[in-house]
């Protein structure tokens, strides 16, 4: 497995990692499979249409299910409150750094729709 390197900045991650550098996946990340189901399941309590923060940003529809329009348009706000740490709070479902890579490498490959 190849994998993408990029360089790490302290405060973007819980606990920082001044002098690390975060490893990416390479192989082509899908919508579908990889990330649509992690933001379904840590997302969807509050940020499906009618959830409790639906007016802050909404990443799925009434049924539940991430839509690419939605996540697509609000994955870097999304990244930013993953990697802060602010979200998903507490009582959601973690998204483990496995996860959270993988969306990353899914932005850094475009966003696609697949």
């Amino acid at each position: 497995m190849r994998t993408l390197i990029l360089p790490c900045f302290t405060g973007l991650l819980v606990g920082g990692c001044a002098g690390q550098q975060e490893v990416l996946p390479t192989e082509t990340i899908s919508f579908r499979t990889q990330v649509a189901p992690v933001i379904e399941r840590s997302c969807a309590g509050c940020h499906a249409v009618g959830g409790s923060n639906a007016r802050d940003a909404v990443y799925m529809d009434a049924s539940g299910r991430a839509t690419y329009a939605n996540v697509r348009g609000g994955i870097a706000l999304a990244l930013r409150e993953i990697e802060s740490g602010h979200m998903p709070p507490r009582a959601g479902v973690a998204v483990s750094t496995e996860e959270r890579l993988r969306i990353k490498a899914w932005v850094a490959q475009g966003s696609k729709d697949n």
